[in-house]
């Protein structure tokens, strides 16, 4: 599969049916996830893409680009839906909201995440908080019912926003670490995982206590992704390793 360049980015549809990838010169292409077909090819920025994702329903492509834009694209034509989103800095996060309704991004070096609206791109908050800056597309993660967005900031801490006011809910500190990097949150909400240099915690979303020990990896994790199933897949140093915190996680 030939991306036409270096690949910053790389989303894969939720039923599975189509992978996107995004590169350092602003190229997207949608790949065919069985036949390895490339379906669609175009170019969505003027410099690299360092985050995307697709919309629930597999229709959308919403990108993220050191252009200083995001934008919502038509998976299967490449027509501009939504954008360009003006943003201050380079935008290093963006994620559709589980009912597709919302996008929420998240600005390198700039105290920035916002929510749009994904149909019209009206901006709904712009939220006062520097996210992390040193991994891709890991520094936020929605709730299942899309009521709540987590987001991981640049000085370790996870902050839980309310969707529909943009306020801030609860905010605690991860594990101590002097690079924070993603986190992502179990399908169930029940807990998130939170990364930082080549560790993990698990924390629970509502009383936002540890759970369990924190566990070692060999390298830094530059990416993680909690599988429906809970197994916990972690990226670094040219590695991939699947941890299944089942194991490790007290049963309750």
């Amino acid at each position: 599969m030939d991306a036409g360049g270096e690949v910053f980015s790389i989303a894969v549809s939720q039923d599975g049916k189509w992978i996107v990838s995004g590169t350092e010169r602003g190229l997207l292409t949608v790949w065919n996830a069985e036949s390895h077909e490339k379906v669609n090819e175009f170019t969505g920025h003027s410099d690299r893409v360092g985050a995307v994702d697709v919309s629930p329903g597999g229709t959308r492509i919403a990108t993220g680009s050191k252009d200083k834009s995001a934008s919502v694209w038509s998976l299967s034509t490449g027509e501009r839906l939504v954008g360009w989103l003006k943003h201050d800095h380079w935008v290093a996060a963006v994620k559709f909201s589980p009912d597709g309704y919302l996008i929420a991004t998240a600005t390198w070096n700039t105290d920035s995440v916002r929510i749009y609206n994904s149909q019209d791109g009206r901006l709904l908050f712009d939220v006062p908080i520097q996210p992390v800056g040193s991994t891709l597309n890991g520094s936020l993660s929605w709730s299942r019912d899309s009521k709540q967005l987590f987001a991981l900031s640049h000085d370790g801490n996870i902050i839980c926003l309310d969707a529909s006011t943009g306020d801030s809910l609860s905010t605690w500190p991860i594990h101590k670490s002097n690079n924070p990097r993603c986190i992502s949150l179990a399908s169930n909400g029940v807990f998130i995982a939170a990364s930082g240099d080549s560790s993990v915690s698990f924390w629970n979303t509502r009383t936002r206590e540890q759970i369990g020990p924190v566990i070692k990896h060999a390298h830094d994790i530059w990416s993680m992704a909690l599988s429906a199933n809970y197994d916990l897949v972690v990226g670094g140093e040219m590695t991939i390793t699947l941890r299944r915190p089942c194991d490790i996680l007290p049963s309750s």
